[in-house]
């Protein structure tokens, strides 16, 4: 799932699900974002429990009083979230104006149309 920040140099970033919901709390009409992408690093995790950095092993198990397995039994938290780095892909992120219908020329962002009445536009 892609994540988008609010602004240059943000340092967390959230889902177009998230920007949707601030556009319509705030009733904005369209938002600029930054793409995020997935960092590949070895020994560190994002904990969305926390919304903090962890190092595998370190700060993340049983000692935890939010661990929560995601199988139920053991193994990974369900909190255990991947780093993201911003990119210089920047992206409108606007109110579509025809009810039902998309209009974007990046598909590959979305993943439920019918959900969300919003449109991307962008490099």
């Amino acid at each position: 799932m892609s994540k988008y920040y609010f602004q240059k140099d943000d340092e967390i970033c959230y889902t177009l699900d998230y920007h949707r919901d601030y556009m319509n709390y705030n009733n904005l009409e369209s938002l600029e974002l930054f793409e995020g992408k997935r960092q590949k690093t070895d020994g560190f995790f994002y904990c969305t429990e926390f919304s903090e950095v962890g190092e595998v092993g370190e700060s993340c198990g049983k000692q935890c009083e939010k661990y929560q397995p995601r199988n139920g039994k053991n193994g990974i938290c369900k909190h255990y979230g991947f780093l993201y780095e911003q990119t210089e892909k920047k992206i409108t992120f606007r109110k579509q104006l025809t009810v039902g219908l998309w209009a974007t020329d990046r598909p590959d962002l979305i993943e439920d149309p019918k959900k969300l009445l919003f449109e991307i536009t962008g490099s």
